[in-house]
């Protein structure tokens, strides 16, 4: 996942920018060893954060929990909802259970979710999953699977 780490920050970045100027809120975290915020909901940074490697792969529920929290992604008078996870989906077996479990309710309340991933990754059930080839690929992928995610919420 590091090769993508950089153009993935830069996509957070356009993705809170352009959610700031379409009026709605955004936010992005990191999951591994912490759950570590990048961008914050309606505070759009002035530059791009770059992301540390985490090297670890818990916190992927609490990821979800703490955008839920955040975005109030489960809740459908909030308009169009759009989960993203970039990850290969290596979790602990308990973190796939929990993770999928909250995948589930979020599907549930119509929220949109976008999995994107190295060819080699194992996304969870109800994410609309893109594969990403290459890092210089990211931007154009990342944007084009999440007009596709949200078309079909």
């Amino acid at each position: 996942m590091s090769a993508f780490a950089n153009p993935i920050a830069s996509a957070a970045w356009i993705t809170a920018q352009a959610t700031a100027w379409a009026g709605g809120t955004s936010a992005t975290v990191t999951f591994g060893q912490y759950v570590t915020a990048v961008t914050r909901p309606g505070q759009p940074p002035d530059n791009v954060r770059l992301l540390a490697e985490e090297g670890n792969t818990q916190g992927f529920p609490l990821a979800i929990d703490a955008l839920d929290a955040a975005l109030d992604l489960a809740d459908p008078r909030t308009g169009a909802r759009l989960l993203v996870i970039v990850s290969d989906g290596e979790f602990t077996p308990n973190e796939t259970t929990d993770g999928q479990a909250r995948l589930d309710r979020l599907v549930r309340t119509g929220c949109g979710l976008l999995w994107l991933g190295p060819p080699n990754s194992r996304p969870l059930n109800g994410a609309h999953t893109t594969v990403l080839g290459s890092p210089a690929d990211a931007g154009r992928l990342i944007a084009r699977a999440a007009a596709t995610a949200l078309r079909n919420t």
